[in-house]
């Protein structure tokens, strides 16, 4: 997730008299929020459970012409290779060599060549397989207070309807979630900009929202129907698996 809201401020949600006032991922000062409203969505009370064992299916099918096939060895070579490098980092979570991680990923750009990756195919709901941001690091390994350990992290992506969503979910049940909204355009073959449109942390009987904050873009380098790797304004590289879940999931 390109530029995620500050843990800090997030963490400081399960104080009940204030939000502790934070600086963004870009630096800029938020505004203290004092006294949030609290609200019951029905999206608060039962998140989607997906889980995160990660496979990589066959997309080309039984019949492929010669490069068809060649190009088939290279990319099931590299997501191999990719599985073995993230077997066992939690998303992450558990360090492993970023330096690896970023080859193979350049491996995946090179055979993605000059086909777009803005188009249709983009949009969908991707379950994070790995990240170097750390805000979302933060919040993967340490959950929120009084919520539970963090569960799965997703971004919904909606080409036609200009929409970017960052989740993770909490709980044993994923019954809890923090929700980024953001409206998102494709600026080029392989870039899109998105603008933070505002933010929730959404539990099970009440939701606090967040004030609005931020803008960035991210590439993303590699897209076939089951995978999905980008790399953003800050430096970070995000790597994520296609779900069955509805783009409504998470409204």
């Amino acid at each position: 997730m390109a530029c995620l809201y500050s843990p800090h401020s997030i963490v400081s949600l399960t104080n009940r008299n204030a939000l502790t006032p934070a600086k963004d991922c870009y630096g800029t000062a938020r505004p203290l929020l004092r006294s949030a409203r609290l609200r019951t969505t029905p999206s608060a009370r039962s998140q989607p459970v997906v889980s995160s064992k990660f496979s990589f299916p066959n997309i080309f099918g039984n019949k492929a012409s010669g490069t068809q096939k060649s190009r088939k060895k290279e990319v099931d070579a590299a997501k191999k290779d990719l599985l073995g490098l993230l077997e066992g980092s939690q998303r992450g979570v558990v360090k492993v060599d970023r330096g690896e991680v970023e080859a193979v990923v350049d491996r995946f750009n090179e055979l993605q060549g000059d086909t777009p990756t803005t188009g249709a195919d983009l949009s969908g709901v991707w379950e994070l397989m790995w990240t170097s941001e750390k805000e979302v690091l933060f919040l993967l390994e340490k959950g929120i207070f009084a919520v539970g350990p963090a569960q799965a992290s997703y971004q919904v992506i909606d080409v036609d309807n200009g929409t970017l969503q960052n989740v993770i979910t909490f709980g044993e049940d994923s019954e809890s979630a923090f929700v980024v909204q953001s409206s998102l355009e494709p600026t080029s073959d392989v870039r899109v900009q998105f603008q933070f449109q505002g933010a929730e942390l959404r539990l099970p009987k009440r939701t606090f929202k967040i004030p609005p904050l931020g803008k960035g873009w991210f590439d993303t380098v590699y897209l076939d129907k089951t995978t999905r790797m980008a790399r953003d304004v800050r430096g970070d590289t995000g790597i994520y698996s296609r779900t069955n879940l509805p783009l409504d999931a998470f409204q």
